[in-house]
């Protein structure tokens, strides 16, 4: 395969993976994160917890949209609380706070039916929470470029592009 199929390969699967995971809080300068892009981030990392709380934040769906958000966003107060807050009302800081403080959300190890996972399909998981959420980071964004190139292996008819023959691997860092 020529390197200039690669390059448009690489350009759909870019193009493709940034339609379907528009948002992520990457940024050079960690300060300078948009608040709800992390806030979200947090949220759908977390892992569900008895009380329900990070169900309530699964909820509310908030604008992703800005790169720039006023540094006051963070202390909006949200008149629903969370379990053991002692105040009035809670702000979206206090809420961000308490569910990094959740355990992140475990990879499931086993299908149902007792089957164990393949590498593949828990890369594949990461991925389809990506795109269900629309937003990710570096990790949520390997997962998705990798499922985006397994699935055209065939080609891609629209840039009139052949099939792949060459083995894709990939290194995995996510826990199994």
């Amino acid at each position: 395969m020529k390197i200039t199929e690669l390059l448009e390969i690489a350009k759909y699967v870019l193009y493709q993976g940034q339609t379907l995971v528009p948002y992520s809080s990457n940024r050079p300068d960690t300060q300078n994160q948009t608040f709800p892009r992390a806030f979200w981030l947090t949220a759908m990392r977390a892992r569900n917890d008895s009380n329900g709380d990070r169900q309530k934040v699964m909820n509310w769906r908030p604008d992703l949209s800005e790169d720039k958000v006023d540094s006051s966003y963070r202390y909006r107060r949200v008149q629903e609380s969370f379990s053991g807050f002692n105040g009035f009302y809670p702000t979206l800081k206090d809420w961000h706070d308490h569910l990094e403080n959740l355990p992140q959300r475990d990879q499931k190890t086993h299908h149902k039916d007792g089957t164990r996972f393949t590498p593949h399909q828990i890369i594949e998981s990461v991925a389809k929470n990506a795109v269900k959420f629309g937003i990710g980071n570096c990790k949520e964004n390997a997962c998705l470029g990798f499922i985006l190139l397994t699935e055209y292996l065939e080609g891609i008819p629209e840039l009139s592009l052949p099939p792949v023959r060459e083995k894709i691997s990939i290194e995995n860092c996510i826990s199994t």
